[in-house]
């Protein structure tokens, strides 16, 4: 199926596809350097959780700048061009952090990264979807956000290589990699279709044309809801995922190899979800997969056991993450060419500044007098259950015109 899927696709659309793809892959791997490290900087700084929970908050606040503005700039200039400056932007940014002596640096630089990485989003979904052919579209999505278990993989990979060796600074050398994909973008992918023949009316999107279109309002708002409690729920499994492995004594190896299974299993369940989407409708199956969440992240988060630690790992990932898979394709069919890249940038980093309160809340309940496990499990339950009930409250589109 999945070869049938990239023969019958042009080159030009399997160009775009691919950028996009790329694009996302390296954006969670410079993403999810800090996860890992987390316990190094933690220790090198005198810093505690609800400090180091800060800086992952404010990237998603970065987020919620970027996503918006990187798709307003898509939408009036292009999909090609806002995408290599974001890659570009969000690379050097990330870089520096291993430059950093500061919480206050690290704050910052991780805050500009989060804009660069909001605007590589809206700009990469825009340009893979518009590309693509509907009949396919939910494969594209699963495919494309799937791509992020591989970048978090590959930093686990890094952090294992690096870290045990060298430091946690060093590490950060490497993402300075997606400076590289923007020549890729220039050199080989062409413009959306869609977008030139919208642009060929003479017509630009305003920044607030999406606010003025009761539609596109209420389209941000709703999908902002949904991406909020998935992505409110992903940070709770992830964010403090590392400090819980490390309290319990394991070590880099173990670590390394339980992010590997977690990412693998969200490969596979974004994959899954994106190709159900495209039998029984986007709504259903995300719908279905974060419903599974609930009682998976006890699974995932609770055991001692090695075995159980491991499948836990696995599944949550493959029921926890699998509902991003068809995220792009559902976000995309829900609004107009000429305010698609500001809607679907709009809707998925409204969503993150929900996000963005997890890593807040993880620690409140810790001091609360929960256990750690206990307070991630309970959060990633609570998000999920918000994804089950909002994302019933706009039509289903599958397979609609782009």
């Amino acid at each position: 199926m999945l070869w049938r899927f990239w023969t019958e696709a042009s080159r030009q659309q399997r160009a775009a596809f691919l950028a996009a793809w790329l694009g996302w892959i390296l954006d969670a791997f410079d993403f999810t350097l800090f996860f890992l490290v987390m316990p190094e900087v933690g220790r090198e700084l005198k810093l505690g959780l609800p400090a180091l929970g800060g800086v992952v908050t404010a990237t998603l606040l970065g987020r919620v700048l970027g996503g918006p503005l990187g798709g307003w700039l898509c939408d009036r200039f292009g999909r090609r061009r806002p995408l290599m400056a974001s890659l570009v932007l969000y690379a050097l940014f990330d870089t520096l952090v291993a430059f950093a002596h500061t919480y206050e640096e690290i704050l910052l630089l991780r805050f500009l990264f989060g804009v660069g990485m909001g605007a590589e989003w809206s700009a990469g979904t825009a340009l893979a979807m518009e590309h693509w052919p509907a009949r396919s579209r939910g494969i594209a999505s699963g495919l494309l956000q799937g791509s992020w278990a591989i970048g978090y993989f590959a930093a686990a990979l890094g952090y294992r290589v690096i870290v045990p060796r060298w430091g946690w600074r060093p590490l950060f050398y490497l993402a300075a990699a997606p400076a590289l994909l923007a020549l890729f973008v220039r050199a080989r992918v062409r413009e959306s279709p869609s977008w030139e023949q919208a642009a060929g009316t003479g017509e630009r999107a305003s920044l607030t044309e999406l606010w003025r279109s009761p539609a596109g309002r209420t389209a941000a708002l709703v999908g902002a809801l949904v991406l909020g409690g998935g992505f409110f729920t992903y940070y709770s499994l992830a964010t403090f995922y590392p400090t819980l492995i490390a309290a319990r004594g394991l070590g880099p190896d173990v670590l390394a190899r339980l992010v590997g299974l977690f990412n693998a299993g969200m490969l596979a369940g974004a994959m899954l979800c994106g190709a159900l989407s495209e039998r029984i409708g986007r709504r259903p199956a995300i719908a279905l997969f974060a419903a599974a969440t609930i009682p998976v992240s006890a699974l995932y988060l609770l055991p001692s056991e090695p075995t159980l630690l491991h499948l836990g790992a696995f599944l949550g990932g493959l029921w926890g993450v699998g509902w991003t898979g068809a995220t792009p394709s559902y976000l995309a069919e829900q609004f107009a060419t000429r305010i698609r890249g500001v809607g679907v940038g709009t809707a998925y980093h409204l969503g993150a500044l929900v996000g963005a309160l997890s890593p807040r809340a993880v620690p409140a309940l810790e001091q609360a007098g929960l256990a750690l496990q206990t307070s991630m499990a309970l959060c990633a339950a609570g998000g999920a259950a918000v994804v089950v009930v909002c994302v019933w409250l706009r039509p289903e589109r599958r397979g609609a015109p782009l």
